[in-house]
């Protein structure tokens, strides 16, 4: 009998359909037609979209979206009041379903049918729809509102070498397209002597000056501009520039150090070829094969300039080379402790880092060369290549005696001291471009193109304008110079792999009149920078400048 009462039906209030007892007296769809839950939901909005790039606005950036795309419409539904929240007393919404209705392109309307449920009192559920619009306003993002404004910048950093070939600059370029810190610039400009890169935030612009600050040694110059001001607000519009000079010095250069710092390094003459080059300056004495390095801080405190680079190379034929017996390994000098400060003069031939089953890096060598085919004048000179050059083989070097700087270099010598006719810096050796353009390794270049190392063809210079030709000819004399170390020392091939992606067609077929490839020393590739504390086992001294104590090592360093 109690359980007939309780199940019975009553008549609904407004239309008279048997329902069960609720708090209302009323039937679903009585309660639906007079109840409301979308009442609290905004149905008109405002919703900003760039006129230019047709990004839309979330605060408080911009982002770019597709049409009709999920992002779309979750952008559309957080700008929507009433969905997050309470749209009436007692209700409360949880939307269900929400998607896109068609609208004309050209009616800049966004309409979205939502579904949205909500519980009344008494437990009763209660789903409804509806449609809400969306108004797109016009108007600019602020990257459209700069280049309206010719306000392209805020902050720039040119990247420069004043040196006759920017070999260390083609490297960092290459290092930062690897990074990927180009991609963020707003605009990249290459200049004469280097590249301007334009940031729309001063911090994308301090990160690629510390990363270029990790390879080369550089010197860094800021300044700012003012722009806009406002006196009310105290507010600023500043643009910043960095000028980062990277010092003109190459390897395999020819450089005449000042007298003080060759005095520091216990070097018998100033005149020296410079090993390597990363945050420090390798040189090797050509006579004595003594080394030496130049610290970054020692460097900009009494700069120096080459006196003739690869440009000025000449080809000698090697006759006869006769390596100096070692007397000491190339580790760690006698009666020194490891990491110690050690004269250069206690190294005696001993060279940087090396192999440890192949010996110290530079041997001292009395080397019979002829200057090209002149057989009739035969040349001697000490050289520092005594373990790398051999009867028959082409050597690289640099005839001082017939150039321009010879009286420099005459004058800067110690009183007794004579400059020597030839230098020789490296070894020339038969195929290895072929080898690299078999594998057809192409380098990014930063005038917008894959520059291949190997177009040298008439058709491939005569497309080019004469900067790009200079360009192109500097960047294949760094290629040149990666291939030779990638073939004397291992996990070099890794290196230039990362470092040149392929991004072009594969040549695999060698082009007529291609010349041998040349080789300097066995070892690394001088432009890719490291500090070489620690990695040659001598610490920094005050004045930065340290004598090279060099211990076996087979890490592969820059």
């Amino acid at each position: 009998m109690l359980e007939a009462r309780a199940m019975s039906a009553i008549p609904c209030c407004t239309c008279g359909v048997p329902v069960a007892p609720n708090e209302r007296g009323q039937c679903y769809e009585c309660i639906r037609a007079e109840v409301d839950i979308t009442a609290g939901i905004s149905k008109t909005i405002a919703l900003d979209r760039c006129s230019v790039c047709g990004a839309y606005h979330r605060n408080p950036q911009w982002v770019s979206v597709e049409p009709d795309s999920a992002e779309l419409l979750a952008l559309c539904l957080k700008k929507t009041r009433g969905l997050d929240g309470a749209a009436g007393a007692n209700h409360h919404l949880k939307l269900v379903d929400a998607s896109f209705i068609w609208t004309e392109p050209h009616s800049k309307r966004l309409k979205v049918k939502a579904t949205v449920r909500a519980e009344l009192d008494g437990g009763l559920q209660l789903e409804q729809q509806c449609v809400i619009e969306y108004v797109l306003r016009g108007g600019q993002c602020k990257a459209c509102e700069r280049v309206a404004s010719q306000q392209l910048w805020k902050a720039c950093v040119q990247l420069r070498q004043r040196a006759s070939t920017a070999r260390v600059l083609h490297h960092l370029e290459q290092l930062i397209l690897q990074a990927g810190l180009a991609v963020g610039a707003a605009d990249i400009r290459p200049v004469k002597g280097g590249i301007d890169f334009f940031f729309l935030g001063r911090h994308a612009a301090e990160r690629l000056i510390a990363f270029v600050g990790t390879y080369a040694m550089v010197r860094v110059k800021q300044s700012q501009t003012l722009v806009t001001h406002n006196e009310k607000a105290g507010t600023a519009n500043m643009r910043h520039t960095w000028a980062v000079e990277v010092a003109p010095i190459c390897k395999d250069d020819l450089v005449l150090l000042p007298r003080p710092t060759a005095a520091t390094l216990g070097l018998p003459t100033p005149l020296c070829i410079v090993a390597k080059v990363g945050r420090s300056i390798l040189l090797v004495h050509p006579q004595s094969a003594r080394v030496g390095s130049v610290s970054e801080a020692a460097y900009w405190k009494a700069p120096f300039a080459p006196l003739l680079s690869r440009k000025s190379a000449k080809h000698f034929t090697v006759l006869d080379c006769e390596a100096d017996a070692l007397e000491r390994s190339g580790t760690v000098a006698a009666g020194s402790e490891r990491g110690s400060v050690v004269s250069a003069c206690a190294l005696g031939a001993a060279g940087s880092r090396a192999h440890p089953r192949e010996g110290p890096r530079f041997v001292r060598g009395d080397a019979q060369v002829v200057r090209g085919d002149d057989y009739e004048h035969v040349l001697s000179v000490f050289t520092h290549l005594g373990r790398v050059l051999s009867a028959g083989d082409t050597a690289l070097g640099y005839d001082v005696a017939a150039s321009s700087t010879l009286d420099d270099v005459s004058a800067e010598l110690p009183a007794g001291a004579e400059a020597p006719d030839i230098i020789l810096f490296g070894k020339l050796h038969a195929g290895q471009r072929k080898f690299r353009k078999r594998k057809g390794t192409h380098t990014r270049s930063r005038f917008g193109s894959s520059t291949a190392g190997s177009e040298r063809g008439s058709d491939a210079a005569s497309t080019l304008s004469a900067t790009e030709s200079q360009a192109a000819a500097e960047l294949d004399a760094m290629l040149d110079a990666l291939d030779l170390d990638t073939a004397a020392e291992p996990g070099a091939e890794l290196a230039r792999l990362q470092l040149r992606p392929t991004l072009g067609p594969v040549e695999d077929e060698p082009e007529d009149g291609d010349e041998p490839e040349s080789e300097g020393e066995e070892g690394e590739e001088g432009e890719e920078g490291e500090d070489q504390r620690g990695a040659n086992g001598a610490e920094r001294t005050a004045g930065g400048v340290r004598a090279v104590v060099a211990p076996p090592s087979t890490a592969h360093g820059s």
